[in-house]
């Protein structure tokens, strides 16, 4: 058997759905979410213009004999649609100054499980999926002060009538060494082009 790609797109509602219900998820090793509120924003507005949008890659990895849907290539593109249907961003400012005032007298600091909030510093969009898994009930579950307000509004018609392409690939093996093996070629080589890697992103 070889290595296989298919290609084809999901509407913007699929795509949230996808990451609400945990049917894709974001490898350990790949970096945290990096944009900031401006580029969250371009991008929504890129999606309205109907101008074109890079691809999500998602590669299939097994485990134990269960496949998982690992995002390769696109977090970024896919925690900003998830904020901006939220209406929220993560206030790295507001979480510094608050840790801050939680550290001791020893100068420690007290860790953000402690203190109820979530550590946006180091920020996955699987911080707010553990949360609930419908939009409704993450937002219940959002502590106040940890997140600010975006100002956009996303309607059900245009998540249901915007499109956005993906590729999907399988591997040739279900053994992890190999797995891991062709995935971290494959991260290497989406990534040439683009920001420098820290090493342990590039494994």
């Amino acid at each position: 058997m070889e290595n296989r790609v298919y290609y084809g797109e999901y509407s913007l509602k699929h795509w949230l759905e996808l990451m609400l219900k945990k049917n894709i998820v974001l490898p350990e090793y790949q970096r945290y979410f990096v944009w900031d509120e401006n580029r969250v924003k371009t991008l929504i507005e890129t999606f309205k213009r109907n101008q074109f949008v890079p691809p999500i890659t998602i590669g299939a990895y097994t485990i134990g004999g269960v496949v998982q849907n690992l995002i390769i290539d696109g977090q970024q593109r896919l925690t900003s649609l998830l904020l901006a249907c939220l209406k929220i961003f993560p206030d790295k400012a507001k979480y510094a100054k608050l840790i801050d005032s939680f550290a001791n007298e020893n100068d420690d600091i007290v860790e953000n499980e402690d203190v109820g909030y979530d550590n946006v510093l180091e920020w996955r969009f699987s911080t707010l999926t553990e949360k609930g898994s419908t939009i409704e009930d993450i937002r219940q579950n959002i502590k106040e002060g940890n997140y600010k307000q975006l100002e956009m509004e996303l309607t059900e018609e245009f998540l249901k009538t915007h499109y956005l392409g993906f590729c999907y690939l399988v591997p040739d093996t279900t053994t992890n060494n190999s797995q891991k093996k062709f995935y971290s070629s494959v991260f290497r080589n989406i990534n040439i082009q683009g920001e420098p890697l820290q090493p342990v992103e590039s494994r």
